[in-house]
């Protein structure tokens, strides 16, 4: 069967479950909204993305390639439900027209891996359970993010599935590409591919997630190393995404070959077998915040990345904690940039104030997070209103390239020593855009404190002496003992040191596609 109509599409949400941030509707939307047709299209068709694989990949195909929908939002909290069956109902009702038109050969398709909503804890699982029945024999390639909880609803219902194999991520547009070219090379015949996956009781802790450092670098090792022997299409490791209260969320391996099941759970033991063996390494013992301020304060070298990962926009973070930029303030540091603190409250009052105007503003600390026992208080600074900036930011950095973040109204705040970027929304600073769309250029500052976790690093670690994580206040707090887990299965190490795991083996042949 040749591809000869391929319709892409994308709903992609990763849920922090201890998040206040709501997740309605609105949040998958653009200043120009939900992104659809051509408009879709255009906007992924060259960025760094699994999407805008997926896209090349079908027109390099030869194939007509649709855009029903792209639907992305920054991690926060379960999605709404009336957004979810507003996403999902849209995606299931395109396929399923467009198949009854004779308009739709194959489904490309991203999702996160990690969505939860109100009423599902398996948000993709659902998805790919409604286009089953809207759609039974439709070929569907799909492209998870390194961070999904993988279900066994998820692995059945596809044809193909491929994981990003780099934290940061930069192979998320290759990944797309795989997974299309799978499915292709089923459709017509030339392979026959069957998947197995499995995971292990390991809550893996995302400063631990750095596929360039060990202990996660020799696990992705094992996995290119499976993919270059004959007849393996494809290894994907996925640490998971810790912070979502799910049962399946940890540390799980999917592997797909050309028709041998048994070679293929064989490869997905030995991955896991070492992951376990390992599992201590995948821990982290927080550093107290003060500690780490001191630590950065007497390094040499300059400038420094301060990273706040208790409060980081790619983790569901409220991007208003302050902890870090008080402790700063309180130890002394100087030469501080720092961004973004998401405040539109103080947005409004320092635009109206105007450019160049002096003012006290209670910055921060708007948001509180009963899920974690942790009290969000603004910080209190007088400065003044150094540059504004409306408008979009275009990724140019190697994470996301060619993508465009939506800061909303934004400020440049200076207070004594500190400049702060506050913007109106939530938005991950892949790179210096966050900072020059005000004017500033963060390569002459000291220290650089940015609410980013792993994904700024390629941008910012090039030109900086060095980076040191800080964990202040926040729902993504490196202190894991501080969330509540009720849905995730135990015992699971390193909650429960009792946590055990044994091979699959043959047995776990039973999860095979």
């Amino acid at each position: 069967m040749v591809a000869r109509k391929i319709l892409v599409a994308c709903i992609s949400h990763e849920t922090n479950t201890f998040s206040p941030v709501p997740t309605p509707l609105s949040a998958f939307a653009g200043p120009r909204g939900l992104l659809r047709g051509d408009a879709a299209r255009t906007a992924f068709r060259d960025t760094g993305t699994a999407t805008g694989g997926l896209i090349a990949l079908a027109e390099r195909s030869g194939a007509d390639v649709s855009v029903p929908l792209i639907a992305r939002c920054a991690p926060s909290a379960a999605v709404e439900d009336d957004a979810f069956e507003a996403l999902a109902g849209e995606l299931c009702s395109a396929v399923a027209a467009a198949r009854e038109a004779g308009e739709c050969d194959a489904l490309f398709l991203e999702l996160h891996g990690a969505m939860v909503t109100r009423s599902h804890e398996d948000g993709e699982g659902e998805i790919l359970r409604r286009l089953r029945a809207a759609a039974p024999d439709l070929p569907i390639a799909l492209s998870l993010d390194f961070h999904g909880n993988v279900t066994a609803e998820m692995v059945r219902s596809v044809t193909s599935v491929v994981a990003y194999k780099t934290f940061p991520h930069l192979d998320m547009r290759d990944c797309g590409m795989r997974t299309g070219q799978i499915t292709l090379d089923a459709m017509a015949g030339r392979i026959d591919p069957v998947t197995v996956w499995g995971n292990v009781p390991l809550l893996t802790h995302l400063q631990r997630m750095n596929t360039s450092e060990p202990p996660l670098a020799g696990l992705i090792a094992l996995a290119r190393e499976a993919e270059a022997e004959p007849g393996v299409l494809a290894v994907s490791v996925l640490p998971g995404f810790p912070l979502a209260d799910t049962r399946e969320a940890g540390m799980s391996c999917i592997v797909m070959t050309d028709g041998d099941a048994v070679r293929a759970a064989a490869i997905r033991d030995r991955i896991l077998g070492e992951a376990w063996s390992q599992r201590a390494e995948f821990a982290v013992r927080p550093v107290p915040l003060a500690e780490s301020v001191a630590d950065a304060a007497g390094l040499p070298g300059r400038p420094w990345l301060l990273l706040d990962v208790a409060d980081t926009c790619n983790s569901g973070g409220t991007l208003d904690s302050m902890s870090l930029l008080r402790e700063i303030r309180r130890q002394g540091l100087r030469n501080v940039a720092a961004a973004p603190v998401c405040d539109r409250a103080a947005v409004q009052e320092m635009l109206a104030a105007g450019q160049g105007a002096e003012l006290e503003v209670a910055l921060g600390g708007k948001m509180q997070a009963p899920s974690v026992p942790f009290a969000n208080e603004p910080l209190v600074l007088r400065g003044r209103v150094a540059a504004m900036h409306d408008g979009e930011i275009t990724v140019t950095g190697p994470v996301f390239t060619g993508t465009r973040l939506n800061p909303g109204p934004t400020v440049l705040f200076e207070s004594g020593d500190l400049q702060i970027v506050v913007t109106s929304n939530r938005i991950e600073p892949y790179d210096e855009g966050i900072f020059r769309c005000v004017g500033l250029d963060p390569r002459e500052k000291d220290f650089i404190v940015l609410k980013s976790r792993m994904q700024c690093k390629p941008a910012f670690l090039p030109f900086c002496a060095g980076h040191v994580d800080c964990n202040g206040i926040g729902v993504t707090t490196s202190d894991y003992g501080a969330f509540d887990y009720r849905r995730l299965r135990r015992p699971i190490f390193p909650l429960d040191d009792d946590a055990d795991w044994a091979p699959a083996g043959a047995a776990g042949l039973t999860a095979a596609t």
